[in-house]
């Protein structure tokens, strides 16, 4: 709960409400405590809905034209009932309660009391009381005179000199439209700063994602490097959404505020010159009664009309004089509060400006510790020597090529086969023969589909029946294998024993 000026006041619990006829709205809760003069000291928990915010405003505007009355957060159409939005608004209200909390005049307004205190039933009968008193105000000489500016018909017209009050108040009018500009270029970048700030939110989510799939892809110290990345990576993502949250808090809404604020200053102006307005037109009306009685003053026989113009023109001189007043009045304070308002103004830039520059060291600064602490994770990577990967590669293939191998001679052919030892089976063994047939000097011995087929000058032999079980077994002595051999044109050759021996 924020304490402004011996008022303690939040704005809480944004609830959705429907009405009896199916409209719906948001309510707020309204908490407040004080010991101030005129308020009913002690707690008080009251709850209101937009339309009663805007009441006040209203009220506090009408009461005290001039000042300049803290802009409520706008309304929204489409998506009002969306939590960030709800949420955008209940942070916007509360400011709006605050500043009239430390306002001097506005705190001290009746209008205010009963808002912040009164049960439902006393804020519908202010409300009634309000309007009764703004038809009342229609029949009084200000109200008359103000609802009449422009419908005077005659044709006079007064000139009054420029006073100093006019020309501040010109200053005043060119100062707040070269804000009002500069204010929708910051507050443009400043929205463009949030949205790159969710951008890059997502864009680590999905960074750190793509780096967890592929960690579990690997199992050594790279796979567990990359997934502390993509953990890492995940946990500033969501560190990235807090952080565009609280520039939206703490920059975007701030500025929002000041540029709504710019509109309460141009309404406040447009008193005064409505005021004025009001002073013109009652000096207008003094200066033709005036000329109406000059008319008939001293005419034999119109004593009694000249009497009835003269009292109209005491009459409308004592419009004049107070419409005077009332312009004077207004005209001050709008210039004491402009003059207030860039007091504050500077003080919370300076607020703006403070916030959003801790807002980005505390970011990265946990940026900065989360991606150190990666440090020595990288570091216990184990990436083995070029050279020594290279000299492993090579050992062992001087390994393989070093396995022991068994030489066999079949028979009268003379041909030679290399099997190595430790090899599985017949059907994938290397087979190197030395001569015959013209064999290569490495085939693959297979089953009878794969036998080696020779050069087309030699009949190519086919074996008769399946071939043992291991035809280059270990077996001692000699052993009898039998072909059967074809000719080119596929007839049938020679058939003969072949002799394997061992060598």
């Amino acid at each position: 709960m924020s304490r402004t000026a011996e008022i303690s006041l939040s704005v809480t619990d944004p609830t959705k409400c429907t009405e009896k006829f199916g409209s719906v709205y948001i309510s707020y809760k309204i908490h407040s405590n004080t010991s101030r003069s005129g308020f009913e000291s002690g707690a008080h928990s009251v709850v209101r809905r937009y339309s009663d915010f805007t009441w006040l405003s209203q009220e506090l505007s009408k009461e005290f034209p001039g000042v300049i009355v803290p802009p409520l957060p706008e309304k929204l159409t489409v998506g009002r009932f969306g939590e960030e939005f709800v949420d955008s608004r209940r942070r916007g209200l509360e400011k709006f309660l605050l500043r009239i909390a430390s306002h001097t005049e506005l705190s001290n307004s009746q209008y205010f009391i009963v808002f912040l205190q009164a049960a439902e039933t006393g804020l519908a009968e202010a409300k009634n009381e309000s309007k009764n008193s703004s038809k009342a105000k229609t029949g009084t000489t200000i109200g008359w005179l103000e609802g009449t500016v422009n419908n005077l018909t005659t044709g006079a017209k007064i000139d009054l000199e420029k006073s100093a009050a006019d020309i501040k108040t010109e200053e005043i009018a060119q100062y707040v439209a070269q804000l009002e500009k500069q204010l929708i270029s910051v507050t443009k970048h400043a929205e463009n700063l949030v949205k790159r700030s969710r951008e890059t939110a997502l864009a680590f989510f999905e960074f750190g994602q793509s780096f967890i799939f592929m960690g579990k892809s690997e199992g050594d110290s790279v796979g567990t490097a990359l997934l502390e990345v993509g953990s890492t990576a995940d946990a500033l993502s969501g560190n990235s959404h807090t952080f565009a949250e609280a520039e939206v808090v703490k920059l975007v809404e701030p500025l929002e505020e000041y540029s709504r604020m710019l509109n309460s200053i141009k309404l406040a102006m447009q008193q005064r010159a409505s005021k004025k307005s009001a002073y013109l037109a009652c000096l207008v009306d003094v200066e033709a009664k005036t000329n109406a009685f000059k008319k008939i003053q001293g005419v034999p026989g119109k004593e009694s009309q000249a009497e009835t113009k003269e009292q109209a023109v005491c009459t409308a001189q004592d419009a004049a004089d107070a419409a005077k007043v009332e312009f004077e009045k207004v005209s001050e304070r709008l210039l004491t509060e402009f003059e207030l308002f860039k007091n504050q103004k500077a003080f919370d830039i300076k607020e703006i400006m403070s916030n959003f520059i801790n807002l980005q060291i505390e970011f990265n600064r946990q940026s900065e510790a989360a991606w150190a602490r990666l440090v020595p994770v990288i570091e216990s990577v184990v990436v083995e020597d070029a050279q020594y990967v290279r000299d492993k590669v090579q050992e062992r293939n001087a390994d393989d090529s070093a396995m022991p191998s068994h030489h066999y001679t079949i028979g009268r052919t003379g041909r030679t086969a290399t099997v190595p030892i430790g090899n599985p089976t017949p059907q994938a063994s290397a087979v190197s023969f030395g001569s015959g047939y013209g064999a290569s000097p490495s085939e693959n011995y297979g089953d009878n589909n794969d036998v080696p087929m020779p050069p087309p000058s030699s009949p190519p032999p086919v074996p008769t029946s399946q071939p043992p079980a291991n035809p280059f077994g270990d077996n001692s002595g000699g052993r009898k294998q039998s072909y059967a051999f074809t000719d080119e044109e596929g007839e049938g050759g020679d058939e003969g024993d072949e002799e394997v021996e061992e060598v």
